[in-house]
């Protein structure tokens, strides 16, 4: 069974102005792209990404946004593939796709599969279509229908369906026209490697950013070159900034490891904060005091008595000099 699309039928007499306003509307709505939204990709422990872009485009210009990006049209070779894809589409906003008034429609979106003319092939298990990759290599398949023969004089490409979940054509593939435009398309990004998603320390969930611009923090695993950004108590070191990256023994893991939120280290810990007596900690600083009968002298750290004669400097009698004047020695009469 393939699939074609429902082409509006042109009135009489539009304006050219509104014509032009409206080419013009559809013109900064593909350059300015799509800004992502949490449940919009899925990361697996296989180093891979699947995200699901909410733009009308053909075939090739959406193989052209997911390259743009890094990646490619997506690939669904592996059952693991199509169970990702399946989680991305469950957990996304269809709406975007149907319309705020349709839900429950269908969602259709571009795959990596096409077929050139002529290249029908009933008995493989992809009849004649290749990935983008350049292969025809599958250990899955899930045509909606069988073949026809007349839809081979023509190129065609593939899109999966998504509805509500007990839908019965959801993640079906049906093939039709590459030169119309559809409801979405998904792209395929790989990695080097993964990071786990980093649990909260007491301050708050964990939020990613991502190298395909997704700021999100329900993703299980993060590519290599996400930043996650944890929240900490207040009674820690405040927030901790980590990086997906090349550890020492070639694997990817996060820069530092947990725990991240550790508690605050006081000014005073190392050395008494070089205070002779008394180290106090403020908000980003310490301060030095004296116990009572000292006064802090004038490098901010050390503490002089009080009183002048506390240390005996006469050989008889000192006597204190009032108003800070030091003392002086009396000698006996």
């Amino acid at each position: 069974m393939s699939w074609t699309a429902e082409w509006p039928q042109r009135g009489g007499g539009l304006p050219l102005l509104w014509l032009l306003g409206v080419s013009l509307l559809s013109l900064l709505t593909v350059v300015s792209g799509q800004e992502l939204r949490e449940g919009d990709a899925v990361c697996t422990e296989d180093r891979s990404c699947f995200v699901l872009y909410f733009q009308r485009k053909t075939f090739l210009y959406a193989w052209r946004s997911c390259k743009e990006r890094g990646g490619d049209l997506a690939t669904l070779k592996e059952p693991g593939d199509a169970a990702a894809v399946e989680r991305l589409f469950a957990g996304a906003d269809l709406r975007r796709g149907a319309g705020q008034q349709q839900s429950g429609k269908l969602v259709r979106a571009w795959i990596g599969l096409q077929r050139q003319p002529r290249q029908c092939s009933a008995n493989r298990p992809l009849r004649g279509f290749s990935w983008v990759t350049g292969d025809q290599e599958t250990r899955f398949t899930n045509w909606q229908a069988e073949d026809s023969a007349s839809a081979c004089t023509s190129p065609r490409c593939v899109v999966v369906g998504y509805a509500e979940p007990s839908n019965p054509d959801n993640l079906k593939w049906s093939d039709g026209p590459c030169s119309i435009t559809v409801d979405a398309y998904l792209c395929k990004y790989n990695y080097k490697g993964m990071c786990p998603s980093i649990p909260g320390e007491g301050g708050g969930n964990t939020f990613y950013s991502t190298p395909f611009d997704l700021l999100t923090t329900d993703l299980s695993y993060l590519p290599f070159g996400s930043v996650a950004t944890l929240p900490c108590p207040v009674d820690t070191v405040g927030d901790q900034t980590i990086l997906c990256t090349d550890m020492s023994d070639g694997s990817v893991n996060w820069s530092r490891e947990a725990p991240y939120c550790s508690p605050k280290q006081s000014w005073c810990d190392q050395d008494n904060g070089g205070c002779h007596q008394l180290c106090i900690d403020k908000e980003d600083m310490h301060v030095c005091m004296c116990i009572e009968g000292y006064a802090l002298a004038e490098d901010g750290m050390s503490c002089l008595p009080d009183d002048p004669c506390h240390d005996a400097p006469c050989e008889s009698e000192c006597v204190p000099v009032p108003d800070g004047g030091g003392f002086r020695c009396d000698c006996p009469e």
